[in-house]
């Protein structure tokens, strides 16, 4: 059998998604942190800048202004692939400078030439015989591109169907305006004095008079007296 906890929590999934007051987001933000989704040692290695890794995270906050849980962890991600991305980049330049320095060891060049095309040919030359090396970097990065993309386009999906879901929701019902009670219905009378009519009149009525005339007639002789004749 479920216990309290589970049927408690299978309550509130079944309810759906919920909007987060700001104190819920910012205790969000908090647990992030201290269970390692922007901790130093997962993203942020020594050495690094976790200042301007904690500015991307914050403008990136502050630009699509997550209000679920879901929207939170996706904005971690974008901000976390981000960061490879530009450690992919440290990396390649990294990595070109290292391997122009040991070819102009090896080969007794001139490391780092004035002239633009015999720089480019031993970068070349450099490239190839590190081609591996360079190869394994553009994976590394062309995974943390693909990541990145893909939390973006996962953010922006949830946060347009949660938009969608709220303007789809219908207003909150309001009390029924009140409407001012109809009219009494006038009254109709026929004269004072005026017999009621038998049955051979109606019947001779009836035969010669067309049937909107005959309605009407009806409407006359059976109409209560008015409050004036009393």
């Amino acid at each position: 059998m479920a216990t309290a906890r589970q049927i408690e929590a299978n309550r509130r999934n079944a309810a759906g998604p919920h909007k987060m007051t700001e104190a819920g987001k910012q205790a969000i933000r908090g647990n992030a942190i201290r269970h390692g989704l922007a901790a130093r040692a997962h993203v942020v290695l020594p050495g690094e800048d976790q200042g301007f890794f904690n500015e991307i995270l914050e403008s990136l906050r502050t630009e699509y202004a997550p209000s679920t849980t879901q929207e939170e962890l996706l904005v971690h991600q974008i901000a976390e692939n981000y960061w490879r991305l530009l450690r992919a980049r440290n990396m390649e330049s990294g990595g070109f400078l290292e391997v122009e320095a040991d070819f102009a060891r090896q080969y007794k060049v001139e490391s780092n030439p004035p002239d633009d095309l015999t720089r480019g040919a031993q970068l070349a030359l450099a490239f190839s015989k590190n081609a591996k090396m360079f190869d394994k970097l553009s994976r590394y990065q062309a995974a943390a591109e693909r990541s990145y993309y893909h939390a973006i386009r996962e953010l922006q999906k949830i946060q347009k169907g949660r938009e969608r879901n709220e303007i789809a929701t219908p207003a909150q019902e309001t009390e029924p305006i009140p409407q001012p009670a109809p009219a009494s219905a006038e009254f109709r009378s026929v004269p004072k004095n005026q017999p009621e009519p038998t049955h051979q009149d109606m019947e001779r009525a009836c035969m010669r008079m067309s049937e909107a005339e005959f309605e009407r007639f009806l409407d006359e002789v059976t109409a209560p007296p008015s409050l004036n004749s009393r």
